[in-house]
């Protein structure tokens, strides 16, 4: 009898979990594409280059849609992440991340099979044209004080 109620209740337990990740799974994590060179992204937009088709559009976070769990747990925290920067250029590039005008906390985690040296954030070698940083997955994490006004941005 215990047998069964332990398998019923992580039957139910998956079925809560999938359904939360079904409604506000992309609005706990926003991930994205970057693609070099790619100008200004103003609106949705495909780039071709030297490499596959890129989708990019700009980013928007509304902490309004959030699901319960994210608002319990990290009320104050938000997360944007990548897994995918290509050059569709035609030269090498090395590649660099800097956030500007950013005036809160900032975590930043990076992982590739790729040469990356934190201090001047820079993948070290370059990327070359149609390709790609392999294994990639870049987060940074927002640290939101409490008394912040904007609840999207």
């Amino acid at each position: 009898m215990k047998v069964k109620i332990a398998v019923l209740t992580m039957f139910f337990f998956t079925l809560v979990a999938g359904a939360y990740a079904q409604s506000f799974g992309s609005n706990e994590i926003v991930h994205f594409w970057l693609a070099v060179p790619a100008g200004v992204v103003s609106e949705p937009t495909v780039l071709r280059g030297a490499g596959p088709p890129v989708s990019l559009s700009p980013l928007r976070i509304d902490r309004n849609q959030r699901g319960f769990l994210k608002n319990l747990f990290q009320p104050n925290v938000e997360a944007l992440s990548t897994h995918w920067i290509y050059n569709l250029g035609t030269k090498p590039v090395k590649i660099r991340m800097d956030l500007v005008n950013v005036t809160i906390p900032v975590e930043c985690e990076v992982n590739a099979n790729f040469e990356y040296d934190p201090e001047t954030h820079t993948f070290t070698q370059p990327l070359m044209p149609g390709g790609s940083i392999p294994n990639l997955g870049i987060d940074w994490i927002f640290h939101i004080p409490e008394n912040s006004q904007p609840r999207s941005f």
